[in-house]
């Protein structure tokens, strides 16, 4: 593939919404305050996955401050996230792909203009950096961590960690060259909800890189549905798992660890159960809990 049919001059932002479309005002606000070259043709388009109460006329005059052109598109039912944002992918123009949840905000105004100078610069497919906690979400950290980032010079040792560990890679602040879904195909609709993962390990496999951008680009809120437990997406991450189990080539001591750390049914039956089976995975949990704990309670005296 040259050069040439990688270069970035038009951007799509996409945000997805399902019964969340009430939190759009800020999403929204930090589209429109991007200062972003004239050299960038710029699309935004909101997709709201069948809401039972999607109010258009709202987030249609939520957009009147946009200073690009808008789509608002609902879908006629619930597709799910996955299927929802294959959908903005197929009818998009840009030539990458920035996603924008409904409950995140960039960074700070230069976000996206950045990214389209990254993409140019390093003729990346999937380009991912940092994602740092709202105001309201003090207690967390910024994200990922530098042992993970490091990862990224790496890639087999990244595959690895996303197959054995778990993600590493924020899907809100992870943006697509549109050539990489035209190489190995769009986000797997086997899945309801769980885009992001399933698709970094199979990019992998098929040897693309994954590019760490060195930069904060959202603020991101809490409340996203693959944020909070439910059925759904325990059943995307059953399928997943057991999809990684039958294709993937571990070692012994991966693949012992995999297995102990994600049981399919994590009853206390089946935990007394695995630990009995790998009492040197039960070993190393417990000197993790020892430690942690002595490391709060040393917080705590110094505080």
């Amino acid at each position: 593939m040259s050069e040439f049919a990688r270069f970035v001059s038009k951007i799509t932002i996409v945000t997805l919404t399902y019964n969340n479309h009430q939190d759009l005002g800020a999403c929204i606000k930090s589209v429109s305050t991007q200062n972003i070259s004239e050299e960038y043709e710029v699309e935004y388009l909101i997709v709201d996955d069948g809401s039972e109460e999607f109010d258009f006329q709202y987030v249609n005059s939520l957009c009147e401050s946009l200073k690009v052109p808008y789509r608002i598109i609902v879908n006629e039912k619930n597709m799910g996230t996955v299927a929802s944002f294959n959908g903005a992918i197929n009818v998009s123009s840009g030539d990458i792909i920035i996603p924008l949840s409904a409950d995140d905000v960039f960074y700070d105004a230069h976000v996206v203009n950045d990214i389209a100078n990254e993409f140019n610069a390093r003729k990346s497919l999937i380009l991912t950096g940092f994602r740092v906690p709202n105001l309201e979400a003090t207690s967390l950290v910024k994200l990922p961590g530098l042992n993970q980032v490091a990862l990224f010079s790496d890639q087999k040792r990244l595959l690895n960690y996303l197959v054995v560990k778990g993600n590493c890679i924020s899907g809100a602040c992870t943006s697509y060259h549109k050539n990489v879904f035209t190489d190995i195909g769009l986000f797997d609709e086997n899945y309801r909800l769980l885009e992001d993962r399933p698709f970094y390990i199979k990019a992998l496999l098929h040897g693309k890189h994954i590019d760490f951008f060195d930069r904060n680009i959202i603020r991101f809120g809490v409340n996203g549905v693959s944020n909070i437990p439910n059925q759904t997406v325990r059943s995307d991450l059953k399928k997943l798992y057991l999809s990684i189990l039958t294709t993937y080539n571990f070692s012994f001591f991966d693949k012992r660890y995999f297995i102990y750390n994600f049981p399919m049914d994590r009853s206390n039956k089946i935990k007394f159960y695995n630990d009995f089976l790998y009492p040197e995975q039960y070993a190393i949990f417990i000197i993790k809990q020892v430690l942690s704990f002595f490391k709060s309670k040393n917080r705590n005296v110094v505080g």
